[in-house]
């Protein structure tokens, strides 16, 4: 993943339905707003999206 801003990130963290739009992110420094971040990681076996549509708790976990 490439040029990712931090919003983007803890959304996808924490998509657990608590943080569903950026406005719900409140506070912190402004460069969560403009600094943008590269995520390199590589993990084996599936990391297809669960029946329900949510992603693996591995990937989750690589990010958090």
């Amino acid at each position: 993943m490439a040029g990712f801003g931090l919003i983007t990130l803890l959304r996808v963290v924490y998509s657990t339905g608590a943080v569903q739009t950026p406005d719900q992110i409140i506070g912190g420094p402004a460069w969560i707003h403009s600094d943008r971040f590269d995520i390199v990681a590589k993990a084996e076996g599936d990391l297809t999206f669960d029946p329900e549509g949510r992603r693996p708790a591995r990937v989750i976990a690589m990010l958090s």
